[in-house]
């Protein structure tokens, strides 16, 4: 009795799909795709490789059996931490697990010491500022926080923008690897490196970067980076990951303080990875199965996965060219990611998106920061006809609640 999950899924996997032409309809059937509803809101979450899916529910059912040995468990999470840490280029021992990308924020967040007048910067579409703000206030903290315009400039003029909000009080700040509502990415080694020569540490949010960017995290020269791999990667909910360059390890607290820092054997110390998982009942059975996920990554490269989605998403403003109501927030190209960011002159975002979903096309409404716009986001399972479908509905429904 095991948790080999994974173990044989390369099998069936086209070789051809990593860098020859790929046969997009046979990856789509690596998905468990519903056929009732079009689905371009897969920034959110994505459908998981069906395999994946089922290494998961099969994880969890013998995670039940007391006859399973809790080691083993630990075992296959161990192989899990070093697949992700392979993934980013990173040491295995400064990458720890997580439930999400929000609890890998938040362990910076809220593990970091600062003191009254120190400063936190952010551009004011990065995730969940409320919060941010909420728990730095209580610090004495500032957020300051930016607009970065929309659509972006070019790459040097993002970065100047960077460096004209340091001041002398910033002692770290967020940065989105590309930017939620508009799939913008920004250029995050530049940014970093300008940070750093200033004495800043750097939280880089990998939510819509991770299994689509293919940085690692020496090339960002990051301080921390945090992701799910339920959004691009395409792995079951319920795990994400937080690398902390190694030498600061020690300087951030954990979220709990429920570690063993003894002398005792096998203890987990203030330098040790593992302090930011010893939270209670972990969900050790999920964790254990996302090993089942890092077969398609090696079989679909990040590359492969966004050429993928900047072609759906050309294809979608090519064909909403002339509509004249419809604006997209970004341009084409390698400094996007594949998401469209559309806004409707003059139209209740919100309204427009339930209008589709009742026509079962499912996007997403954004009123962020300086932003306001409906996100689409296909996957590499979307077939060109879903985005067609958009194309066509949308100038429907826009006459319709008129």
């Amino acid at each position: 009795m095991s948790l080999a999950a994974g173990a044989t899924l390369s099998v069936g996997l086209d070789p051809a799909l990593a860098s020859g032409p790929a046969d997009w309809q046979a990856v789509r059937g690596l998905f468990d795709v519903p056929g009732d509803y079009t689905l371009l809101q897969n920034a959110t979450a994505t459908i998981p490789f069906a395999a994946a899916l089922e290494a998961s529910a099969q994880a969890f059912r013998l995670s039940h059996d007391p006859r399973l040995p809790y080691g083993d468990l630990l075992a296959q999470v161990e192989a899990v931490r070093s697949s992700v840490a392979r993934s980013i280029g990173a040491n295995p021992e400064s990458v720890a697990i997580m439930r999400n990308t929000t609890e890998a924020m938040r362990t910076v967040q809220f593990g970091l010491d600062l003191a009254p007048g120190d400063e936190v910067l952010a551009i004011s579409v990065d995730y969940d500022l409320l919060v941010w703000r909420q728990s730095l206030e209580r610090q004495g903290v500032r957020l300051r926080v930016f607009d970065l315009p929309v659509p972006a400039p070019g790459t040097e003029e993002i970065i100047a923008l960077y460096e004209a909000q340091m001041t002398s009080a910033t002692r770290y700040m967020l940065i989105s690897e590309v930017v939620s509502s508009s799939g913008q990415a920004l250029p995050v080694a530049a940014i970093c490196a300008a940070a750093r020569s200033r004495g800043i540490l750097t939280l880089v949010d990998g939510a819509q970067g991770y299994a689509l960017s293919g940085a690692g995290v020496a090339a960002m020269g990051c301080d921390f980076y945090a992701a799910s791999l339920h959004k691009w990667l395409g792995g079951a909910r319920g795990m994400g990951f937080l690398y902390i360059r190694p030498e600061l390890i020690e300087r951030v607290w954990p979220l709990l303080g429920n570690y063993r820092d003894t002398a005792d054997e096998g203890a987990i110390g203030r330098a040790n990875i593992r302090k930011f998982e010893q939270i209670g009942t972990i969900p050790i059975a999920l964790w254990a199965a996302q090993q089942a996920v890092f077969p398609f990554l090696e079989a679909i490269p990040p590359a492969r996965r966004r050429a993928r989605l900047q072609q759906l998403r050309d294809r979608l403003m090519d064909g909403l060219v002339d509509v004249p109501a419809v604006r997209f927030l970004h341009g084409r190209g390698e400094a996007t990611m594949g998401i469209g960011s559309v806004a409707i002159a003059g139209a209740d975002h919100r309204k427009v998106v339930n209008a589709l979903r009742e026509q079962r096309i499912i996007v997403k409404a954004l009123n962020e920061g300086n932003v306001s716009c409906i996100r689409v986001s296909p996957s590499i399972y979307t077939r060109e006809s879903e985005v067609d479908r958009l194309i066509e509905t949308l100038p429907r429904v826009l006459r319709a609640l008129q």
